[in-house]
């Protein structure tokens, strides 16, 4: 029992540090829906949308201070079972 504020703490760190890691998943992840929205199927002009937020710097899109590239970087890869087509 002497342990419990250690182990309680350990958790807390733990699952602040898992957050942060899947909110860059999720940007990205919105950002990829808004691009198939935006395309409606069309796979060049998905893929333009996508280059075109990955071009901006800093000033003009950033998530937690990072660009659209350095988001896909860090995102967590999805299994082929989570993975949408």
């Amino acid at each position: 029992m002497q342990n419990k504020a250690a182990i309680i703490i350990l958790a807390i760190a733990l699952g602040v540090v898992s957050i942060y890691q899947l909110s860059f998943t999720g940007a990205t992840y919105k950002i990829k829906r808004d691009a198939r929205a935006f395309a409606k199927g069309d796979l060049v002009k998905e893929s333009r949308y996508l280059d075109s937020i990955g071009s901006l710097t800093k000033d003009q899109w950033s998530f937690l201070g990072n660009t659209f590239k350095e988001c896909e970087k860090k995102e967590v890869n999805l299994g082929l079972d989570l993975k949408e087509e």
